[in-house]
């Protein structure tokens, strides 16, 4: 709701049902004028503005399933809601270059997106989901530290109240960077909703700069953290991917494959460069630093070398999974021919 509100200024005892709202949302979205009857005193004026939101939907490559003007005049509020969530996915994730995705391929996306700045703001913590994993509120903290340190003092975080980091965490991203608070900290630390965490961090995402990647190593000591980090999530991965239950229906098989590729294709690269800063920061310092301090990081198998195997390791664990995906969606889509071909008796 906050969040259609943001985008249209309507006081919460409005709703859709004439059309213009919901024309009005589109047209501040696409930036493109819709067809509209302004005077809507009948029923048949609203249902005619509700088809024409509908067709312009349609025409922006957004599929629309089992709802229609009529569902919006009469009130159908588990539709209307699921539109709504619909329009998100269009128009919001499309800010972060994801494309018109849904479903399981769309939380991938976006949780390796958040985790970018998570595991900068607070190494070597990450998201797994978008309830719990944000429910105690340092998660946000930490996506906001890593753009915005001098705001936020992860290590003063550790020591708040859950409420008191989400209110940290709102008011830094409203101030410092324009992001609207679309949640409330108590509702998001005793009942997290999936779809208006995934919609906050969408909009959070979209307005965080870039960034990057980069070292921040000046002693030894900073490079074994660094390399412990990227060790844990180089070997978490490869377990993962080892040992994680398969999917079993065609859609959730194709939307961990397409998460897998996209994986591949942003993240794993983005690693092998900060092995590489890694292993450029250790050579200077291996210099300068006793062989008891170099002892630690030979022993903990945390060397460029080291990390160079982890990643390889993890990367065949990733192919091999992949691999494994594939064969089983062809064998689903196999499964699903023959049983089409089976006459009924």
């Amino acid at each position: 709701k906050q969040w259609y509100q943001r985008r249209v200024a309507i006081t919460a005892g409005d709703d859709l049902k004439d059309g213009l709202k919901l024309i009005a949302l589109l047209e501040n979205l696409s930036k493109k004028p819709i067809k509209k009857t302004q005077r809507v005193k009948m029923n048949i004026h609203k249902l005619q503005n509700l088809e024409y939101a509908l067709r312009h939907l349609e025409k922006e490559g957004v599929k629309l399933v089992n709802i229609s003007n009529e569902d919006i005049l009469s009130g159908n509020h588990k539709l209307t809601l699921g539109l709504i969530w619909t329009i998100i996915c269009r128009y919001q994730f499309e800010n972060l270059s994801m494309g018109n995705v849904t479903g399981g391929k769309l939380k991938s996306l976006l949780l390796a997106k958040c985790n970018q700045s998570i595991m900068i703001g607070y190494p070597p913590a990450k998201a797994h989901n978008f309830t719990s994993s944000f429910q105690d509120g340092m998660a946000f903290c930490a996506m906001i530290a890593a753009h915005a340190p001098d705001a936020i003092d992860i290590e003063a975080c550790k020591e708040m109240e859950p409420i008191a980091r989400h209110e940290l965490a709102f008011t830094v991203a409203e101030e410092r960077f324009e992001v609207h608070q679309l949640l409330e900290p108590y509702d998001t630390v005793h009942n997290p909703d999936e779809k208006s965490i995934m919609t906050y961090i969408a909009a959070l995402t979209a307005k965080l700069p870039d960034l990057g990647v980069h070292v921040d190593v000046a002693t030894i000591d900073d490079y074994a953290t660094h390399a412990r980090a990227v060790k844990q999530f180089l070997g978490d991965k490869k377990n993962s991917w080892d040992t994680d239950p398969l999917p079993v229906t065609v859609e959730t098989i194709q939307a961990e494959i397409d998460a897998l590729r996209a994986f591949g294709a942003n993240q794993m690269p983005d690693k092998h460069k900060e092995i590489d800063l890694l292993a450029k920061a250790y050579k200077e310092l291996e210099a300068k630093t006793d062989s008891d301090q170099l002892k630690i990081i030979t022993d903990e198998a945390l060397t460029p070398k080291d990390l160079s195997e982890s990643f390889n390791i993890a990367l065949n664990a990733k192919k091999g999974r992949e691999q494994r995906l594939l064969n089983l969606l062809k064998k689903e889509k196999s499964t699903d021919c023959d049983s089409a071909l089976i006459p009924l008796l």
